[in-house]
Parts: C-alpha cells; structure tokens; sequence
C-alpha cells in the first residue's frame, strides 16, 4: 500500500520521491530478465495493490493511477505528474488571506525530534484551560492546537510500525518523512510561486539524502536507524531502492504464481 500526506503546494516533495522510485523500478526492468514478467514502461500503480492518500496526496493518488489520456491506458509517470503539479498549482492552490495561531506546519512532514517532546499525563493534569491554550513551548503552538493536528499523526505512524514489528517485517513499512523545525519553517502551503515551488522540489530531493529514521517503538518518535555493518548509516534513497526491490520481486512472483496456476491441469 502507497499512502501520500496531504499539504497543499507541499505535495510537489513526495512527487520527487515517488519520481525517484519509479525510476529505480524501470532500472530494474531494463537490467532484470527478458521474460514476459519484465516491464517495459512501468508505473507506479503497477508495483502496489492500494494508492491512497490525504488532500493534495488524494490528487497524486488519482493521477498515479487515472490514464493520462483518452489515446491511451497507462497513466501519467511521476515525473511527468510533477511537472503537472508545477504547471497547474497557481489554479489549484490560490493564495488563502487568513491567518492562523502560529508557525505553520508541513503537512508532508513532521516536526524535528527536539521539537516533539511528549506531554505527560501529570504534566497535563494540572493545566487551567487557559494553559491548554496558551502555554507555549519554544517554536510549538498552543498545546490544543498541538495535540489537535499531531495526535493522528503520531497515533498512525506508531500504530502501522508496530503492526509490521509484530509480523516480523518491520522493514516492509517505510515512510520518508521531512522532518522541520516549526520555528524556522516559513513554506507555505499555498504558495505557488515559482521561488516556493523551487525550494520545495530542493526539499524533496535533500530528503533523499538524508539519514533513514523509523519510529522507535518505546517512545513512539522519530529516530535516525542504527548505523550498518559497514559504519555508514542509511539514507532515504538506499531505502527507497531496497523497497523497490521488494516491490519489484514481489510482482514478479505474483506473475510467476498465476501462470503456474493457469498452467496447471484443471481438475
């Protein structure tokens, strides 16, 4: 399952990644066997059962899997669907006027780890509802406001890792995450300009090389992966081609499993 956030303008960082997956999948096509399980222009859609995603994520879900034309049934690839993003995103995401309480806050990201401290239960216990509303940390919001847009967000990453810890395949579920600092994020999600469109794509191909975290299953964070045997520790992009190397094994079983079944005597 692909699952993408939602972020207005911000969905133009998980279009780098997903361009940067798909590319590694038709290298695997192009150096992998000459069979009639090879795929000569794959997509995407072709290596996951379900695309979903939030918002702006829901438009690239459609477009991942809608053909991108009456002439023919292939969809569009991610790289053509980023370029899409860059060329229509003034229509689709106007400037918003209002303002709101606060740094805002990627949604196709989350906040740094120095930054997501936990509140406690004794902590919170004590607090008058006026502090609930105003007791500001350092680069935070208000903790309603804070507890109100994170809570899900921590609750599902949390709830989905141990899902995969407890069958065994942790490494299965992988989530690339831009991890910021509220205090000094200032991208908005509205923003279409060219110069904010720029920093994003910037954002997303950094994040490629920045070091694989997953979420520890004590504190429910966010935390840089052990280093491997050999010293180095993991980027996003060598997990990326290691998950489309599952994806692209995986459809090759499948394939090889129906056509035993189609070959196989009818009782």
């Amino acid at each position: 399952m692909l699952s993408i956030d939602g972020g207005g303008i911000r969905g133009l960082i998980p279009t780098v990644v997903l361009a940067s997956l798909e590319e590694e999948l038709k290298r695997m096509e192009d150096d992998g066997e000459q069979d009639d399980a090879r795929n000569d222009d794959p997509r995407i859609a072709d290596y996951f059962d379900v695309i979903a995603g939030t918002s702006t994520g829901a438009l690239i879900a459609a477009m991942l899997v809608t053909p991108k034309d009456e002439k023919t049934e292939r969809p569009r690839t991610a790289e053509e669907i980023r370029d899409l993003y860059r060329e229509l995103s003034p229509m689709i995401f106007p400037p918003m006027r209002s303002q709101i309480l606060g740094p805002p806050l990627i949604g196709t990201g989350s906040l740094k780890k120095e930054e997501t401290e936990m509140y406690s239960a004794k902590e919170c216990g004590e607090w008058s509802a006026c502090q609930w509303g105003f007791k500001f940390r350092p680069g935070r919001r208000s903790p309603i406001v804070d507890v109100f847009t994170q809570a899900s967000n921590f609750l599902v990453d949390y709830n989905v890792a141990m899902l995969f810890h407890s069958h065994g395949c942790e490494k299965n579920y992988l989530r690339i995450q831009l991890m910021v600092n509220p205090s000094e994020n200032t991208l908005s999600m509205d923003d279409a300009t060219p110069g904010n469109m720029d920093k994003l794509e910037a954002f997303g191909e950094n994040l490629l090389n920045t070091a694989l975290a997953r979420v520890s299953k004590s504190t429910g964070m966010y935390m840089t992966v052990d280093a491997e045997p050999d010293g180095g520790v993991p980027k996003n992009e060598k997990a990326l081609k290691d998950f489309a190397k599952i994806l692209y094994n995986e459809r090759r079983d499948r394939i090889r499993i129906m056509r035993e079944r189609q070959d196989a005597p009818q009782a």
